[in-house]
Order: C-alpha cells, then structure tokens, then sequence
C-alpha cells in the first residue's frame, strides 16, 4: 500500500491518493464542485472541495466515520447526503485505505443497478 503523507497539504494528499490509484480498472478523474475528483466508470467515488476528502461510502459507515470524529456527513445546501462523508484532514484516518473502500463501495454499488436493469420486468 503506498504511503498517506498526513502531513503534507490536503491537495497534494488527494493526488498522490489518485496516482496510486491511477492504474485500478475503470478509475479516471474529474473535477465537480471547484475541486478534483476520482470516478470509477464515470461515477466519483472521492473528491476534494475546499481541501477536505469528501468519499461515497455506506451510510453506516459515513455514520461510524462521523461517530469517531473523523469527519462529518456532507451537506448540499440543506440536504444531507445519506452516504457520503467529508474527511478532517487532521484526523489520522488513512486516506488511501478509506478511497479503497470507497472505491470497493461504488464498484458494488454500480454491479447490483447494472443486474437490476438487466432484470426481466
């Protein structure tokens, strides 16, 4: 696994998060919301706005992750979103292994649509 540099900025955090990442099947990058993004088949699975590591995980684990104080759920305006997840940057928590699960998630999460679709009516 390659290493996290915590205490390097935030953005130059994301992007030695994304060059280790940069040869996984499927995973490319973008730039939503003023900041970079990291997509696997063109749905983002991390991102940094404003230097926070914002990622797409379970609810229950957004929730745990808040719980411990790592981060907070991310908000849009007044929504909240339900599984995603804004990373505190001094928080210690290992960022290549959280967009790894990250990752993990939104590849499953587009598995079970793409059968779904597929599904008889």
């Amino acid at each position: 696994m390659p290493a996290d540099p915590p205490h390097a900025a935030p953005q130059a955090r994301f992007e030695a998060l994304a060059e280790s990442l940069a040869g996984e099947p499927g995973v490319g990058r973008g730039r939503p919301f003023r900041g970079a993004a990291l997509t696997v088949d063109e749905k983002i699975f991390a991102m940094i706005p404003e230097g926070r590591l914002v990622l797409k995980l379970p609810h229950s684990r957004c929730a745990e992750l808040a719980d411990s104080g790592a981060g907070q759920p991310l908000s849009m305006g007044t929504r909240t979103m339900r599984e995603w997840i804004s990373i505190d940057p001094d928080c210690g928590e290992d960022w290549h292994a959280l967009a790894t699960e990250a990752l993990a998630y939104v590849r499953t999460v587009r598995a079970r649509r793409g059968r779904a679709k597929r599904a008889p009516s």
